[in-house]
């Protein structure tokens, strides 16, 4: 199996949760992404699971010019955990995740760079609307709710969103099994 298969497959996997949660309890599912930006234990552990992250890339990425700050890159990630968990608290949650979904792309990107099949544009182009979709939460998280409230106004919008992503996850992971 390819990189770019277990990516796949992964990939595939991640999306398919939220979207068969939606499918199976679209009222429970609406309810908690109502409340999910203002979660306080889900953007600590979000906003966690960013910086480590960002940390593991301060210690293996080349730095070029800026070789010589890597130790107070290093050292800065932790205070700035603190201090985002401490003073950004209020809609931590939609904002960490965003800050996630702009972490993802990259090691996708690259997995799919050199893969020769014409489907990795598939992973591309998810990779590119998670950037969109990072961006946007990391500048307006109130956004978050607001999409929530309009795209899933009712349990069969929900269902209908839930079917949908279910089926594009799916996809995704079919691609990993039988073409990459």
């Amino acid at each position: 199996m390819t990189d770019l298969a277990k990516a796949a497959v992964i990939l595939g996997g991640v999306l398919a949760v939220p979207y068969a949660l939606l499918l199976a309890v679209p009222a429970r599912t609406r309810s908690w992404l109502v409340a999910f930006p203002r979660n306080k234990w889900a953007g600590r552990v979000l906003a966690l699971a960013g910086m480590v992250w960002t940390e593991y890339l301060f210690l293996t990425i080349p730095l070029g010019q800026f070789e010589k700050a890597r130790p107070g890159l290093c050292v800065m990630v932790p205070i700035a955990l603190v201090l985002i968990i401490r003073f950004m608290e209020d809609l931590l949650a939609a904002r960490a995740l965003g800050g996630i979904l702009l972490l993802v792309p990259a090691p996708l990107l690259s997995i799919a760079r050199w893969h020769e099949s014409p489907w990795r544009l598939v992973i591309v182009v998810l990779a590119y609307i998670m950037v969109v979709k990072g961006v946007v939460l990391v500048l307006s998280p109130h956004l978050f709710r607001k999409a929530v409230d309009f795209g899933l106004r009712s349990d069969a919008a929900c269902r209908a969103w839930g079917a949908l992503g279910l089926a594009a996850a799916c996809f995704v992971a079919a691609l990993g099994f039988m073409v990459f």
